[in-house]
């Protein structure tokens, strides 16, 4: 049974005296018919969904180089890289996992090697340096191939499927771009300069006429990608790239990574109507429902992610999965505390239909919530459910009684537009 219909089921069952959740039954059933739909990523056109490669980003690397877009200097082995790499040379050792490509994202360390003269060469790992001989780089290798390994057990993926592939590195300034699922022509990129530090925007190309040309390429080489044969066009991708400067001081954008999120699907209205009373706006929105929104239900047996909640981290398998509340392990590393590796594990699952932040005070607008775009994690937060959002912390003390430490259960609507959003608590209403 789809968690929609069972959505009604539960509510007659505990509320028979509420008359709001008749209708509630009938729309979150048809949602739930729609979101199933929509959720089905397996009858996409993708090439590599099929055809699922060992080494996703070497193998898709390739085939992007095939297509005359530059990507880095990339090698099968650490020997035909230092055969091939000139001293004082920078290599990445990129780990590689089938499920890397429609799975959790950017989970497994990379490790660097600085290659110096006299046969010497320095490995950044986990924020720490280490110098050694070339005679030593086999035991490296090992140890890295160790770390993925057990990485990889800790976060519930084969261990014996994981690889590594080798890269050049090339200086130069980050960018991830996201094309939204919802609105047609806009555009999320992450901007991680070495100069200027984390920069976040969200760009409407049909409504923007003075957008940097930069950005312009960027957007015109994540379309392009995008529309090769093995891909499939209707999917939003997180596509990273590197822009850096070459020996004759020439611009160049190398393609670095593709990663599947979901299916676009434009919204075809707008919310233009007033607030009703008790409804809370969104600071932050990613995501459309229906006209009449979609209804979560929330209680005391289901996800609620605050740090002093700690029965979710002992219990997991026994919550909903469809619904997620994060509070305060929004802005926290996943290293912190199992409750992170919980949310992780269904967010970038692709098991949660709607995802709320309420961290987006004004205070932090362009801190905290921001913080969480730029991380590898986050970016999963707000790209893979199918609607993300974000409130202020005391509208949530209003949505989520047990941010108040009420045991209690919630129904909260949400109607959203992909521009705006709402948020209701509903199960008061009669």
């Amino acid at each position: 049974m789809h968690p929609f219909h069972s959505v009604g089921i539960w509510v007659q069952k505990h509320f028979p005296e509420h008359r709001i959740f008749d209708a509630c039954k009938t729309v979150t059933t048809d949602i739930g018919n729609k979101l199933t739909e929509i959720m089905d990523m397996s009858q996409a056109p993708d090439y590599y969904l099929c055809n699922r490669p060992k080494r996703p980003k070497f193998d898709i690397a390739q085939y992007v180089s095939s297509q005359n877009i530059l990507v880095p200097r990339h090698f099968s082995d650490i020997d035909e890289a230092l055969d091939s790499i000139l001293d004082r040379s920078i290599l990445i050792l990129r780990s590689e996992h089938p499920q890397d490509y429609d799975g959790r994202s950017w989970d497994l360390p990379s490790w660097e090697i600085h290659k110096k003269e006299w046969e010497k060469f320095e490995v950044y790992s986990e924020g720490q340096k280490t110098s050694n001989s070339w005679k030593n780089i086999d035991t490296i290798m090992l140890l890295y191939s160790r770390e993925l390994k057990k990485v990889c057990t800790d976060i519930g993926i084969d261990p014996e499927q994981v690889s590594y592939s080798v890269w050049e590195y090339i200086p130069g300034d980050n960018y991830a771009i996201v094309a939204d699922m919802w609105v047609l022509g806009r555009y999320h990129i992450y901007e991680k300069k070495q100069s200027a530090g984390k920069l976040y925007k969200v760009l409407d190309i049909d409504k923007n006429d003075k957008i940097p040309s930069l950005y312009q390429e960027l957007i015109s080489q994540y379309e392009k990608v995008r529309n090769f044969e093995r891909f499939d066009p209707k999917n939003c991708p997180i596509m990273e790239f590197q822009h850096s400067c070459n020996i004759q001081n020439e611009q160049e954008i190398y393609f670095l990574q593709y990663l599947r999120t979901r299916n676009q699907n434009i919204c075809d209205w707008k919310l233009d109507r007033e607030m009703e009373l008790w409804e809370i706006k969104a600071r932050f929105v990613r995501g459309v429902t229906p006209p009449e929104g979609i209804i979560m239900p929330f209680d005391t047996e289901q996800l609620r992610f605050d740090v002093s909640l700690n029965e979710f981290c002992q219990y997991p398998q026994k919550h909903n999965e469809w619904y997620v509340l994060s509070s305060n392990t929004a802005s926290l590393s996943r290293n912190n505390n199992t409750l992170n590796a919980s949310i992780e594990s269904l967010v970038q699952g692709y098991k949660a239909i709607c995802m709320v932040i309420d961290r987006a005070t004004e205070a932090v607008a362009q801190g905290d919530i921001w913080k969480i775009l730029q991380d590898h994690t986050g970016r999963s937060f707000i790209h893979k459910p199918e609607i993300s959002l974000a409130i202020n912390h005391d509208d949530g003390k209003i949505l989520f009684p047990w941010l108040n430490r009420i045991k209690e259960h919630a129904y909260i609507r949400v109607v959203s537009d992909g521009d705006n959003a709402f948020l209701k608590r509903v199960d008061l209403m009669i």
